[in-house]
């Protein structure tokens, strides 16, 4: 059997942000600050993706201003909602509850592909996502009841921005452009307010201080 492109690549990318939450989880229970957490892994894997747009200097040059529009789209909710977001969830969510919780992706793309890709809403897809969650409930609790926790309000609102900026933009994006420009750009775009989080952060710290 010949697996896909395509199957190899979701696998891949499934299976190395479930190595990165783990590591993520354990730095964060360490007492690290969640924004300088995301500040560090987006500086480090700066070169790397400043290197993949590099390969893509003559396609960024004749980009049009719709596309700018979805990078921009792109990376403030990928890189700056997504990543906040996640780091809170993960924070103050039990692993269980994250791991079922951040499959709801798989509605909120289907709705948002609705919406703004035009794709039909059948039957056939509503019933075959709500299987996939139900069997990823028994999987992930063993039939248990999770207990609700305030990280899941964090991991829904990260499944619907997952949804949307990875899913339907990135959908979007590709349509119009290369996968390495469309990767690169916005992760770059999204580099620029990460790096003021840590500034950011110590403000609002001092200020509760004096409070």
């Amino acid at each position: 059997m010949t697996l896909s492109k395509g199957f190899v690549f979701t696998f891949s990318a499934a299976f190395f942000w479930a190595i990165s939450i783990i590591i993520a989880r354990i730095v964060l229970s360490s007492g690290e600050n969640v924004f300088n957490l995301i500040f560090w892994t987006t500086l480090l894997s700066s070169p790397y993706w400043l290197y993949v747009l590099s390969k893509n200097k003559k396609e960024l040059k004749s980009i049009r201003k719709n596309e700018v529009k979805i990078l921009l789209g792109m990376g403030l909710i990928s890189t700056v909602g997504i990543g906040i977001v996640e780091f809170f969830a993960l924070k103050y969510s039990p692993a269980i509850n994250y791991s079922f919780l951040i499959r709801s992706t798989i509605l909120f793309t289907i709705f948002f592909a609705y919406l703004f890709l035009n794709e039909k809403l059948t039957r056939k897809k509503i019933i075959l996502s709500i299987m996939i969650l139900i069997g990823s409930y028994f999987l992930t609790t063993n039939g248990q009841i999770i207990s609700p926790s305030l990280g899941d309000v964090f991991t829904l609102i990260e499944a619907a921005l997952i949804a949307f900026g990875n899913n339907v933009l990135g959908k979007m994006a590709t349509n119009k452009m290369s996968v390495g420009l469309s990767a690169s750009a916005s992760i770059l775009i999204g580099t620029i307010p990460i790096g003021l989080l840590p500034y950011l952060a110590k403000q609002l710290l001092s200020q509760k201080h004096r409070c």
